[in-house]
């Protein structure tokens, strides 16, 4: 991928870099973050890519002792343009009418690579797709009403 490569051929990044590995690249309405981890600090380092490379560091929400996996991206075969081309496919079967307003595209390493697109409609719907970073299988989708969501969140705080 151009953006991954790009970071890594970065002088912050030369400066920067030690213990941390690749984890995921984030790619959302032409942004586009890329996010190491290290071992070592248990801290996310994401780089920002646009004209110029930006780099931040922070604190990860993560399972307690467990850390991030690594994204394996030597596997990857299918492209984000190809994943988007397939998922919007998908999104014209599962809710044809609608009108996109964002789509959100995460790279990332669960057991496997995989694309985790997910686009949020007009209608205030969420459809979320899972593919096979190597095959282009489609793994997984679903659709979800925010408004459900956010009401169901919003009960169980009653409690």
């Amino acid at each position: 991928m151009k953006s991954i490569e790009r970071i890594k051929n970065s002088e912050i990044y030369k400066r920067w870099h030690g213990d941390e590995y690749l984890v995921n690249y984030f790619f959302m309405e032409d942004k586009e973050t890329v996010d190491f981890y290290s071992k070592k600090t248990k801290k996310i380092t994401s780089f920002k890519v646009s004209d110029t490379i930006e780099m931040s560091e922070d604190n990860i929400f993560q399972k307690k002792g467990k850390d991030l996996e690594e994204l394996e991206i030597q596997k990857v075969t299918i492209g984000r343009e190809s994943a988007l081309e397939q998922a919007t496919q998908i999104k014209e079967e599962k809710l044809p009418r609608e009108q996109v307003t964002k789509t959100i595209a995460i790279l990332q390493q669960k057991s496997i690579p995989l694309w985790n697109i997910t686009y949020i409609t007009s209608n205030f719907n969420m459809l979320n797709i899972k593919i096979d970073a190597r095959t282009g299988k489609t793994i997984e989708e679903n659709v979800h009403s925010l408004l459900d969501l956010i009401q169901r969140k919003n009960e169980k705080k009653k409690y």
